[in-house]
């Protein structure tokens, strides 16, 4: 992965939730080289994968937003959120969704948006930047004893960026540097 991540007691929890199948095992294949963490797969918000939600520590949650004509994503983290303070979102859609869509998620946890087909450069980008600063957060909260609604979620989100943006650059670099060796 590109980041040094905070090494962790635990593997890290990876809920994926898309309703197609075909993007599910596409996911799959993606997340392949994060074998380091556990990773749950859902198509659909069932009695199961609400019960895996309940009763374990969920770093990173990957989710397709239009679930079916009935559950949207963005609402549906809504009552993750709460329930789960500190956990991290990935939404990714075929549909087109513009920032107001996910005004209400602004400051109460850190987020992104991917739109299909995915950009699997960035997209794994993406999920090492979320995946560190997700073991930050739980670093912090073991060995700071800060419970998650007193950490910042505005500076752990520009920090995600700022992140983001390093990474971006680092692999146009390592890029750089191999087109120029060939």
């Amino acid at each position: 992965m590109l980041s040094n991540r905070v090494l962790l007691k635990s593997k890290q929890n990876i809920v994926v939730l898309d309703d197609d199948d075909e993007s599910l095992q596409i996911l799959k294949d993606i997340l392949k080289p994060f074998f380091e963490c556990n990773i749950s797969f859902y198509n659909s918000p069932s009695k199961e994968f609400c019960q895996y939600v309940e009763n374990n520590s969920i770093d990173l949650f990957i989710m397709d937003i239009r679930l079916n004509a009935y559950i949207d994503g963005i609402e549906l983290s809504k009552e993750i959120i709460y329930k789960k303070q500190g956990s991290l979102f990935l939404f990714i859609s075929g549909y087109e969704y513009s920032i107001d869509s996910f005004n209400h998620l602004a400051g109460k946890c850190v987020y992104d948006f991917l739109a299909k087909p995915l950009d699997v450069e960035q997209f794994v980008i993406i999920i090492s930047t979320l995946l560190n600063i997700a073991s930050s957060y739980k670093m912090t909260l073991t060995n700071g004893g800060l419970k998650p609604r007193e950490t910042k979620i505005e500076n752990m989100r520009s920090n995600y960026r700022k992140l983001i943006e390093e990474d971006k650059l680092l692999i146009n670099r390592l890029k750089e540097v191999s087109i120029l060796q060939s």
